[in-house]
C-alpha cells in the first residue's frame, strides 16, 4: 500500500531539519583544515559545506570574482587598502598581491573567523595587518555584542548586535578615523553584514584625506538605514557612485 504524499512529504521535512542540526551540531566543533588552492593556501571551516566563500576558494575561485576584478584595478603601489569584513581573507590576500608593495589592514568581528583570517595572512605570507574589532561610527572602547550563532550554511552571513545581555562576547570596538594610516590608500572595501553605512560614517576623515575609491554593499533586508541614507552621506564626502557593480555592490569615487 502506497504512502499518502503527505506522509511522504513530512518524512522528507524532518529529514531535512535532523540534517540541518547535524550540520550546525558539526560546525560548532569549529574544525578547520588546510587546503592548497590556485590563489594560495587556506585554513577553513571542514564541515562547513554549505559555505559559499569556502567552496568557491576550494574549487580554485575567487568569491564574487566581479568584484575583486573592479577593485584590482584601483590598488596601486606603495599604497595601503582596508578590507572591512575579511572573512576567511582570500581578497585581503589577492590585494596585497595586486601591486608593488601593497599593505592591507583587515578587519574581522567573528572571532572563529578571524583566528583563521590570521593564520591565512601567514601562511601566505601577506603584507597585512589583522585586526579583531568591530567597526563602526563608535568611541573606541570594549563593547558587549550578542553571542553569534551560525543561522545560514555561510559564516561570512553572520551579523552583530550591541546588547546588555550578560550571556554576551565581549569585542573591541573601533572606526576608520582612529587609525593612523602612515601611507596613500588607495582603495576601501566594506562588506559588513548591514554595518556599511556605520563604517563609512566612523571613517569620514580618512575618506576626505585620502579620497579613494570605496567599494560597499547594500543589502535592503540587513540594512537599518535606506540606500537614499547611503546616498545622501556619500554625497556629503563629495563622492559620487561610479558604477553599480552587481545587485548589492557599488563603487563609489570621490568627486575632483
Amino acid at each position: 500500500m502506497k504512502q499518502p504524499l503527505l506522509h511522504i512529504f513530512l518524512k522528507k521535512i524532518k529529514l531535512f531539519k535532523v540534517a540541518k542540526l547535524i550540520y550546525f551540531f558539526l560546525n560548532k566543533l569549529e574544525i578547520i583544515k588546510k587546503y592548497k588552492t590556485s590563489t594560495g593556501t587556506y585554513y577553513l571551516p571542514f564541515f562547513a559545506f554549505k559555505d559559499g566563500i569556502k567552496n568557491a576558494i576550494t574549487n580554485d575561485k575567487i568569491f564574487d570574482e566581479h568584484i575583486f576584478d573592479v577593485a584590482k584595478n584601483y590598488i596601486s603601489e606603495n599604497s595601503i587598502v582596508i578590507d572591512a569584513g575579511s572573512n576567511y581573507g582570500q581578497y585581503t590576500i589577492l590585494f596585497s598581491k595586486a601591486s608593488k608593495n601593497v599593505e592591507v589592514y583587515s578587519f574581522e568581528a567573528n572571532k572563529f573567523i578571524y583566528d583563521i583570517l590570521k593564520k591565512n595572512i601567514e601562511i601566505n605570507n601577506s603584507n597585512a595587518k589583522s585586526f579583531h574589532v568591530l567597526l563602526g561610527n563608535f568611541d573606541k572602547k570594549i563593547i558587549n555584542i550578542e553571542k553569534v550563532k551560525l543561522s545560514t550554511a555561510d559564516y561570512g552571513s553572520q551579523s552583530f548586535k550591541i546588547t546588555s545581555k550578560i550571556d554576551s562576547e565581549k569585542i573591541q570596538a573601533l572606526k576608520i578615523d582612529d587609525i593612523d594610516f602612515k601611507k596613500k590608500i588607495s582603495l576601501f572595501k566594506i562588506d559588513v553584514e548591514g554595518m556599511d553605512y556605520e563604517v563609512l560614517q566612523g571613517a569620514e576623515k580618512t575618506i576626505k584625506a585620502h579620497q579613494m575609491p570605496i567599494i560597499f554593499e547594500f543589502i535592503k533586508e540587513k540594512n537599518q538605514k535606506s540606500l537614499e541614507d547611503y546616498m545622501n552621506l556619500i554625497k556629503s564626502f563629495n563622492y559620487y557612485v561610479h558604477s553599480k557593480i552587481d545587485e548589492t555592490n557599488y563603487l563609489v569615487k570621490y568627486k575632483n
